[in-house]
C-alpha cells in the first residue's frame, strides 16, 4: 500500500489498484519500475501516486502452477492414461490436463476425475488404447481460471469493509490499472462487475465503485490472440486449461475475454500497447475499443498504440533520466504510458 505521508484511515482519498502482469503464472505485487518495496522520489507509478493524493494497493493473484510436463503419455484404457514422468496422485485430482496435438492423439484439455495407482483417468479419452508418446501438460486445478478473477474481486470487496476502518481511501472512487496479465484481469474485474463468475470469498460486501479502467498491454480476445501469437499460446492455454479451437475450450475462453463484457453504461476503459508488440498484438487490444464502438448507440473507448520503439513491456515509470540505469528504451520517453493514463483518470467524474 502507497498512501500521501501523514494520511489518516478516515481520508477518503482516490485509490488506484495495480495488478500486476507474467502471464498468469509470474510475477507479483512488487515491481522496482512500479511498486518498489519503499518511495524513494516519485518516479514510479504508484510513488508518484501517493505524493500527489492518492492511496494505491498493489495486490497479488493465484498464479498458475504447472505440476508435470513432457512427451511420455499413454493412453492405457478407454479413459485412463500414465506417464513415465510423473505418477499421478490424489492431489492431481480436478487438474486439467492439456493434450498436444499429433501422432494419433485427440487434443484438448481433460480434467482428472479419479486416480489410482499412479493412473489418471479423465473425463474423456484423448486417444485410443495404446497411443503413446504424447505431449502433455498438467496444470493444478485450483490455479486455474477463475481463481485470478476470484482473487482480485475479493480484494475489491476487502477494500468495501475495510476502506475508512483499517485503510484510507474511498470505496466509491477506484481506479483499476494493469498491465498485461493484469491490464486483462483490471478489464474483466471492472467491466464483468461482481457477478461474472463464483465468488470464493471471505468478504461479502460490494459496496464500491469502479470509476475508471487502464489497461497496458492487454489480451483482449483470447481465443483470437491464441491463434494469431505464438508467444502468448502457452499461458493462454494453461490460465484456460484447454486449448482453443478444440472442444468446448472456445466458450472457456469467451468467459476468459474482456471482449465479452462489453457493453452500455460500464466504467470508463482505456488501453494502451506497443506497435512492435508480438506477445499482444496490437490489433488484439483494439478489439475491445472496437466492441464498444460497434454497441448501438456507440462508446468511445480510447486506445493508443506507441511507435515501433515500442514492445509488449511500454514503458511503466513516471519518470526517468536519461542517464539512468533504468530509463527505458527509447530514452527521453519516460513516462509515456503514465502520461496517458493519468489524462484519462484526471477525466473522470469524482478524480481529484
Amino acid at each position: 500500500m502507497y498512501y500521501p505521508a501523514g494520511a489518516k484511515v478516515s481520508d477518503r482519498l482516490p485509490i488506484v489498484v495495480w495488478i500486476h502482469g507474467g502471464g498468469w503464472y509470474l510475477g507479483s505485487r512488487g515491481d522496482s519500475a512500479i511498486t518498489p518495496p519503499a518511495c524513494n522520489g516519485d518516479q514510479t507509478i504508484a510513488c508518484w501516486l501517493a505524493d500527489n493524493g492518492s492511496v494505491v494497493f498493489s495486490i497479488d493473484y493465484t498464479l498458475v502452477n504447472l505440476t508435470a510436463a513432457g512427451a511420455d503419455l499413454r493412453v492405457t484404457g478407454a479413459r485412463t492414461v500414465t506417464t513415465v514422468r510423473h505418477s499421478f496422485s490424489d492431489r492431481d485430482i480436478g487438474s486439467a490436463l492439456i493434450v498436444q496435438p499429433g501422432n494419433g492423439w485427440t487434443p484438448g484439455g481433460y480434467r482428472i476425475a479419479s486416480v489410482q495407482n499412479g493412473e489418471a483417468t479423465l473425463n474423456a479419452s484423448p486417444g485410443v488404447t495404446g497411443t503413446q508418446g504424447g505431449s502433455y501438460t498438467l496444470i493444478q486445478g485450483s490455479t486455474l481460471w477463475p481463481a485470478q478473477w476470484q482473487d482480485c474481486n475479493c480484494f475489491l470487496r476487502y477494500l468495501a469493509e475495510n476502506v475508512g476502518v483499517t485503510v484510507p481511501g474511498d470505496p466509491n472512487n477506484i481506479v483499476l490499472m494493469g498491465h498485461s496479465a493484469g491490464g486483462h484481469l483490471v478489464g474483466i474485474l471492472g467491466l464483468g462487475g461482481n457477478n461474472a463468475f463464483a465468488t470464493n470469498c471471505d468478504h461479502s460486501s460490494v459496496n464500491y465503485s469502479v470509476k475508471g479502467i487502464v489497461a497496458a498491454s492487454p489480451p483482449t480476445d483470447l481465443a483470437t490472440l491464441y491463434a494469431a501469437s505464438n508467444f502468448s499460446q502457452f499461458p493462454i492455454r494453461n490460465l484456460l486449461g484447454c486449448i482453443p479451437g478444440y472442444g468446448t475450450c472456445d466458450v472457456t475462453a469467451a468467459g476468459a475475454s474482456i471482449t465479452s463484457y462489453v457493453g452500455q453504461n460500464l466504467p470508463p476503459y482505456v488501453s494502451f500497447s506497443g506497435a512492435s508488440d508480438t506477445t499482444v498484438l496490437p490489433s488484439n487490444v483494439q478489439e475491445t475499443s472496437e466492441a464498444f464502438f460497434n454497441l448501438n448507440p456507440p462508446v468511445i473507448s480510447p486506445w493508443t498504440e506507441f511507435g515501433p520503439a515500442f514492445s509488449h513491456p511500454l514503458d511503466m515509470y513516471y519518470s526517468s533520466s536519461c542517464a539512468s540505469l533504468n530509463e527505458p528504451w527509447p530514452c527521453g520517453s519516460a513516462g509515456s504510458f503514465f502520461q496517458g493514463a493519468f489524462a484519462f483518470m484526471n477525466s473522470l467524474p469524482a478524480r481529484k
